[in-house]
C-alpha cells in the first residue's frame, strides 16, 4: 500500500510531462498554420490563387516535424511564402525589422560598385566607422585574405582589408597601371549604424546641385523639415534627384517630396484595395501620422494620391537618378516624374511596388518577429503597374572607371 500511494502520482507527472512535450513539439506546426491563416485573411486579393496557396501553406505546416527549431520554422515560413507572385511579403526578425524600419543595422558604412573589375567604393556614410581610413575612389580588392567577389562584401564583412588608391599626382583618364595606386591594409570595422543615406542637399558642380532622398521615412518628411530642406534647393538652376539606394517608405513622405515639383495638386495614382469596404475613392492626406492615414487606408477599395499645395514651386533643369535598389514608393516616385517628362536615368529599379502593412506577430513566432502583408497594389495615372516591372530609365548608366577613382560621381557626369 506504500508503495502504490507514490505510484500514482508517479504516473501522473509523467502523463503532463509527456503532455508537455508533445505540445512543446506541435507549437512550430501551429504557429505555422496561424500565420498562414494571417496572410489569407489580409492578402490584398481574395481569389482561386489565394486560396490554392492557403491550402498548400496548411499542408506544409501539418508536415512540419515535431521539434523544428524556430530558425527552420522560419525559413519554411518564407519559402511558402514566396510562392505568392508578389513583393512585400515576409517575416523579418528583430534585427531586420531593426534594419528596415528605423535604419539601425550592423554594417560597415561603405557602398562599393563593380565598376571595371574593380570593386570601387562609391559612398562613405556619415556614421562608417571606416569614414577615416577609407574614402570614395577606394578600390577593395581583397578581405581577410581573399579576393572580394561580391559589392556587399565591402558592406558587411570586416577584418583586414587590402585597399588601392589612385595616388594623388595621377590625373590620367584612363590606361591605369599597377604603379599608379598606393597599397595598403586597413583593419574593417562593423558598429550599428543609421544604414540609410541622408536627406540632403548639396553642391556637386558650380551648375549642379543634388537632392539626396535616402529614404521616404516619415520621420524625415515632418512639414518643417521638409520645408527647410525645400528651401536649400528651390531657386537653384539645375537640380539632380539622387534615389540610388531609397527602399521606399511613406506615402504622405512621398507625396510631399514631390508637391515642390508639381507645384500644385496633381493627381499621380492610386492605392488599389478591393477587400476594403467603402468604394467610393478617397484622398491620402497631408499627415504623416499613421493614425490619421489609416483612417483611410483601412476603409478605402481606392486611395487617390494627390500632391500637395504649400511646399513650393521648382522650375530650374530636373533629373532624376534610380537604380536597381531603388524600391517601392521611391519607384511611384521616379515613375511619376518620368511621365511628367523629367528624364529618368540609371538602372531598373526593384519592382516592388504594392502597399504592405507590417505586423507585430510576436504572440505567434516569439522574440519579437514581424510579418509585411501586402493589402493594396498601386497604378499611375495612365494605368501603369510597377509591381515586378519597376521603372524603366529613359537612358541606362554604367559606372565609369576614370571618374570614380578620382572621386567622381560618373552618374552624375554623365546628366551634366
Amino acid at each position: 500500500m506504500r508503495h502504490q500511494r507514490f505510484f500514482i502520482p508517479g504516473i501522473l507527472f509523467l502523463f503532463i510531462f509527456a503532455a508537455f512535450v508533445f505540445t512543446s513539439g506541435q507549437r512550430p506546426s501551429y504557429a505555422f498554420k496561424m500565420v498562414c491563416d494571417f496572410v489569407e485573411e489580409r492578402y490584398y486579393l481574395a481569389d482561386e490563387n489565394l486560396t490554392k496557396w492557403h491550402d498548400l501553406c496548411l499542408e506544409v505546416g501539418d508536415a512540419l516535424p515535431l521539434f523544428i527549431s524556430e530558425d527552420e520554422t522560419v525559413r519554411a515560413l518564407r519559402q511558402v511564402l514566396g510562392i505568392l507572385p508578389v513583393s512585400h511579403l515576409d517575416v523579418y526578425s528583430p534585427v531586420e525589422e531593426k534594419r528596415a524600419w528605423q535604419g539601425i543595422g550592423e554594417d560597415t558604412g561603405l557602398r562599393a560598385e563593380l565598376v571595371q573589375d574593380y570593386f570601387v567604393v562609391t559612398q562613405v556614410l556619415s556614421e562608417s566607422p571606416n569614414r577615416d581610413q577609407i574614402k570614395k575612389g577606394d578600390i577593395v580588392f581583397k578581405i581577410n585574405g581573399e579576393y572580394v567577389t561580391r559589392a556587399n562584401q565591402v558592406m558587411f564583412e570586416a577584418g583586414e582589408w587590402a585597399v588601392l588608391r589612385l595616388k594623388s599626382v595621377v590625373s590620367k583618364s584612363d590606361g591605369f597601371v599597377q604603379s599608379d595606386f598606393d597599397e595598403f591594409t586597413v583593419q574593417a570595422k562593423k558598429a550599428e549604424i543609421n544604414v540609410d543615406a541622408s536627406n540632403k542637399v548639396y553642391q556637386y558642380a558650380p551648375e549642379v546641385w543634388v537632392l539626396q532622398l535616402g529614404s521616404f521615412k516619415a520621420e524625415w518628411f515632418k512639414e518643417l523639415n521638409w520645408k527647410e530642406l525645400v528651401g536649400q534647393f528651390i531657386d537653384k538652376p539645375q537640380l539632380v534627384i539622387d534615389l540610388r539606394g531609397n527602399l521606399g517608405g511613406d506615402f504622405a513622405a512621398l507625396l510631399r517630396a514631390l508637391s515642390p515639383f508639381y507645384c500644385q495638386p496633381t493627381l499621380i495614382g492610386y492605392i488599389n484595395a478591393p477587400r476594403r469596404e467603402v468604394k467610393e475613392p478617397m484622398a491620402f492626406p497631408d499627415a504623416v501620422e499613421a493614425k490619421k492615414q489609416f483612417e483611410v487606408l483601412e476603409v478605402a477599395r481606392q486611395v487617390m494620391l494627390i500632391t500637395y499645395e504649400g511646399y513650393g514651386c521648382f522650375k530650374g533643369k530636373l533629373s532624376v537618378l534610380v537604380d536597381e535598389n531603388t524600391g517601392s514608393s521611391a519607384e511611384i516616385f521616379a515613375q511619376a516624374m518620368k511621365e511628367k517628362g523629367v528624364r529618368v536615368w540609371g538602372e531598373r529599379t526593384k519592382g516592388e511596388v504594392v502597399m504592405s502593412v507590417w505586423y507585430d506577430i510576436s504572440y505567434i513566432l516569439g522574440k519579437g518577429y514581424s510579418i509585411s502583408v501586402p493589402e493594396a497594389t498601386y497604378s499611375t495615372v495612365r494605368n501603369n503597374d510597377l509591381e515586378a516591372y519597376g521603372v524603366i530609365p529613359d537612358r541606362e548608366l554604367y559606372y565609369q572607371l576614370q571618374y570614380e577613382l578620382h572621386g567622381k560621381d560618373s552618374w552624375i557626369e554623365a546628366l551634366r
